[in-house]
């Protein structure tokens, strides 16, 4: 019986669930602001090919044409792009070498100073047992 029940409510989910997304997906009507600036776009891309001029005057303010070429990726963009890849990686490279170096120079003085002190140590024990060592 309860897995009836539970089968009767996943159904009643999935059927919600179904007319949720019907009515999420129903087709809508662009605003008539659209249409009109996709019209003033398409007649100043026309008048800029014509004429050659960035710019348009519609019947009301005025609108600037960004030329295509700028809308173009330039040839240059790739090889400057790689060129600071490159660069970050080799700086990169350096700062993780500086940082290496900096790290075994602090590691060899701690085993200095380690092994100093215990030097030191045996020196103190050896005198006690009445040991002279010749320096």
């Amino acid at each position: 019986m309860s897995d009836s029940n539970q089968q009767e409510r996943r159904e009643a989910v999935a059927t919600d669930f179904e007319t949720m997304l019907t009515k999420a997906l129903r087709p809508v009507n662009a605003p008539e602001t659209l249409a009109k600036f996709l019209a003033i776009a398409a007649e100043a891309q026309a008048q800029q090919r014509r004429t050659g001029r960035r710019w348009f005057r519609p019947r009301f303010g005025l609108l600037y044409v960004t030329p295509q070429w700028l809308l173009r990726p330039q040839a240059w963009v790739g090889g400057a792009l790689a060129a600071a890849i490159v660069l970050g990686v080799l700086v990169g490279e350096q700062v993780h070498r500086r940082h290496e170096q900096a790290v075994a120079e602090q590691e060899f003085a701690t085993s200095m100073r380690i092994t100093n002190e215990t030097l030191e140590r045996t020196r103190v024990q050896l005198l006690q047992a009445g040991i002279q060592l010749d320096q």
